[in-house]
């Protein structure tokens, strides 16, 4: 038997396979090639880009192996730690490695492209950071960054929970904690879960540091994108912020990760690579070494349980920046409060008259009601017909300003005809309240007042945001009308009054963190109230004064909501105190995904044997049981161990992937934030 040696590389390529594929490499390349460059290799008819995992010599039987084509940059796109961080992600969250590496090479891909072709690429470098002169200190920020810096002096990892209330200054922690950073000349990492948090952090942090920001986010150009990213990846710019995908900048000199807002779901991507940013960023701070700053008023349960058992330090900033008081907040029972002839009325009478009096007095109103559109759906009272969408099991959602019933999951569209298609009946009624209708009955009872609405909607313009953030800090409208983006992080210390229109919003989803995501969404934001030198009020109208989540948030008492909620969460089996995996069969019929689950529900119960370390719940359908033309079930995997859960996950999925229906795609969810 004749045998060769062939110097190969292990390559992982943007495929649905667990593995990786093999390619030899041609001698001028073998001095050249390293781990975490970027190849070309040839891939059945095509081509295709892949990251070099290793380089090894193998004894091969005379069997011809493809060859590398190309080598895109001799210097590795990816660091050893890179390279071990997303093995650990593709490992943990049950994705393809070849995948959850090509969520990082995107961003470059233009930037290659352009190195590869000879031409120069366009790379961004921030300026030499100008620590501007800072705010004086709380002593409770200073007990806070006397135990942070330390860690990103010595390249330590330590994961700490800043809990602060509303206005508390958490902010200027990060600034100074990214400035330690900075001195020490490394890089700070700042996460924040949505893009309208950007805008506010952006100018703080550059008002105090100047042009070393960079900013990504994916509203960014292709081309953009790539030049930051490599001005990123050469240490140009020693701070670097933005939304969730930002986790992967290519921080070669990493010294804090600082992850705003930690509890926020936004953190969570529910296609795909289905990673949360916020624990990728643990991980990545726990290899690199560097300690990670997870900031909120509002912990998530998971992270409070951690900071309580003495994983995380917790940091405590229990008072507002300047002495202020947190907001006093009045509870409005909106089951006593009508409009004369019975009908429901959006502004209560209470409500109405604070708006009033905080207008004559010359200051701002919020107004928050965290549903778009002018009506949530139309009804036919005469046959009972409800207009829903074709493609998903959801009802379309009235649009007043473009005469349009829109799907939120979907995006189909159709006129708003005033006939009935059941029964050709006119008498078509609204039902149901939106920031548009919102909007029309502010302006109706407030005609001198300058009211701007801010929701998707209004926001799809480029910088349309920015602006419309812009003009409200200067005090060029009165009240501002807004869904969840309005809720956080927007600082205005002339906004005395808050009036939340409807509290009950996501209070009855079919979620057990809906209580939770309550609450924290209520004491959000109630805290932008009362920030300046006046003091603020809130106004919250509900249909469910007396559900804790109410209570407590009208109070706020964080605490006494926690234990509560842990206490339920503990009597169920729900996380912290147990893990979940959520797996998700779709396909284009009922009848073949129903019969997809059947398989499912065989294949699991032959998994886990119960009692056993992982229980099961399902499959069952969806709660939305159809979106975009594909009918969804799922089955929901419990079990204190996360060995034994991704074991048994593992085990059904390759095992339900053998038997099941053609087109019914199967897909799995680890540590699931959405339920719906």
């Amino acid at each position: 038997m004749c045998f060769q040696l062939f110097n190969v590389a292990e390559v992982a390529l943007d495929l649905p396979i667990q593995g990786t594929l093999t390619y030899k490499l041609p001698g001028w390349m073998l001095e050249r090639v390293k781990p975490g460059c970027v190849v070309r290799v040839p891939l059945r008819k095509k081509q295709a880009l892949g990251v070099v995992l290793q380089v090894y010599q193998v004894r091969q039987e005379l069997q011809e192996l493809k060859e590398v084509l190309e080598l895109l940059d001799e210097e590795p796109l990816f660091s050893d730690v890179e390279l071990r961080w997303y093995s650990w992600a593709a490992r943990y969250y049950m994705h393809p490695l070849g995948r959850v590496l090509s969520t990082a090479l995107r961003p470059m891909l233009p930037f290659l492209a352009r190195a590869r072709t000879g031409k120069e690429g366009d790379c961004l470098t921030g300026e030499e950071p100008c620590f501007a002169p800072p705010f004086a200190l709380t002593s409770h920020q200073s007990k806070a960054l006397e135990q942070i810096v330390p860690a990103v002096c010595q390249d330590r990892f330590e994961a700490f929970l800043l809990w602060g209330v509303t206005g508390s200054g958490k902010t200027e922690v990060y600034l100074r904690a990214a400035q330690a950073a900075m001195e020490c000349g490394k890089q700070a990492l700042v996460l924040v879960p949505e893009i309208s948090l950007t805008h506010q952090l952006v100018r703080e942090f550059k008002s105090r540091f100047g042009e070393c920001v960079a900013v990504l986010h994916s509203r960014l150009s292709k081309g953009g994108r790539a030049a930051v990213w490599e001005g990123v990846r050469q240490g140009g710019f020693p701070l670097v912020l933005g939304a969730r995908s930002a986790v992967f900048a290519p921080c070669r000199k990493l010294g804090l990760i600082i992850v705003d807002e930690e509890h926020d779901s936004a953190y969570k991507h529910e296609e795909g690579f289905r990673y949360n940013a916020r624990d990728l960023a643990l991980m990545r701070g726990k290899l690199s070494p560097c300690p990670v700053l997870l900031g909120s008023a509002t912990p998530s349960m998971e992270t409070y349980c951690n900071a309580r058992q003495g994983r995380f330090r917790m940091l405590r900033l229990p008072e507002r920046v300047g002495g202020g008081s947190l907001p006093k907040t009045q509870i409005v029972d909106l089951r006593r409060s009508f409009k004369a002839g019975g009908k429901r009325c959006v502004i209560s009478p209470p409500l109405e008259e604070a708006m009033r009096q905080t207008l004559e007095r010359g200051e701002q109103v919020l107004l928050f009601l965290n549903r778009r559109g002018f009506a949530t759906f139309l009804l036919c009272p005469d046959c009972g017909h409800v207009f829903k969408c074709n493609n998903c099991e959801v009802v379309l959602v009235h649009h007043l300003s473009d005469a349009a019933l829109r799907c939120h999951y979907c995006g189909w569209r159709i006129r708003a005809l005033p006939v009935c298609p059941g029964c050709n009946g006119t008498n078509i009624s609204d039902l149901g309240v939106g920031t548009e209708a919102l909007e029309l009955e502010v302006k109706e009872r407030f005609p001198e007042a300058r009211v701007v609405r801010m929701d998707r909607d209004t926001t799809a313009r480029k910088h349309a945001q920015r602006e419309m953030l812009a003009s409200w800090r200067k005090g060029e409208a009165d009240i501002l009308i807004g869904t969840q983006m309005v809720a956080k992080g927007h600082h205005v210390p002339n906004v005395t009054l808050v009036g939340v229109i409807l509290a009950d919003t996501s209070l009855n989803l079919p979620d057990f963190r809906a209580s939770e995501r309550t609450f924290q969404l209520l004491l959000q934001v109630a805290g932008r109230a009362g920030r300046g030198e006046r003091s603020g009020k809130v106004i919250l109208q509900t249909y469910n004064p007396e559900h804790p989540a109410v209570i407590f948030s009208a109070g706020e008492d964080y605490e006494s909501f926690a234990w509560r909620e842990l206490a339920l969460r503990r009597e169920a089996g729900y996380p912290p105190f147990k893990h979940l995996a959520l797996i998700r069969i779709s396909g284009p019929r009922e009848e073949t995904t129903s019969q997809a689950a059947s398989i499912l529900k065989h294949t699991a119960s032959t998994v886990c044997l119960q009692p056993g370390p992982v229980q099961w719940i399902g499959p069952s359908p969806a709660p939305i049981s159809r979106i975009k033309g594909r009918s969804r079930w799922q089955l929901l995997l419990k079990s204190s161990s996360r060995k034994e859960l991704h074991r048994s996950t593992a085990l059904i999925m390759e095992e339900a992937r053998k038997k099941l229906p053609q087109r019914v795609i199967l897909s799995v969810d680890i540590d699931p934030q959405s339920f719906l």
